[in-house]
């Protein structure tokens, strides 16, 4: 799988997920100054994600392969965190108050 929105760091992975996502996923886990572990590190997207958002990580990744492009991802996010601008999700929150995952529009369950 290609994915885009990566700023000039994609990659062929077959779980590769989108750096704002996993932004917004290691902002909503991790304390601040906080550090993710990831066991299954692939192509390195959660690295990145710590990267940008100031998080210490760790990656653990057992295909030579897959440690090569995470570390050539993860260096990429930090040496260009200006490339990822635009790529981080607010949060969307309901009537309630409640975060919605995927950020549903308001009535979005009516239209179905």
């Amino acid at each position: 799988m290609r994915i885009s929105g990566n700023a000039g760091a994609a990659c062929d992975h077959p779980t590769v997920k989108p750096v704002a996502l996993m932004r917004w996923l290691v902002r909503l886990v991790t304390p601040p100054g906080g550090t993710v572990l990831d066991p299954f590190t692939g192509s390195g997207t959660t690295g990145m994600a710590c990267a940008l958002e100031g998080f210490e990580f760790i990656g653990i990744e057992k295909e030579r392969e897959y440690v090569e492009i995470a570390e050539r991802r993860i260096a990429y996010a930090r040496a260009n965190p200006r490339a990822f601008e635009g790529e981080r999700p607010a949060p969307v929150k309901d009537a309630d108050g409640q975060i919605e995952m995927f950020g549903e529009e308001e009535g979005a369950e009516d239209a179905m």
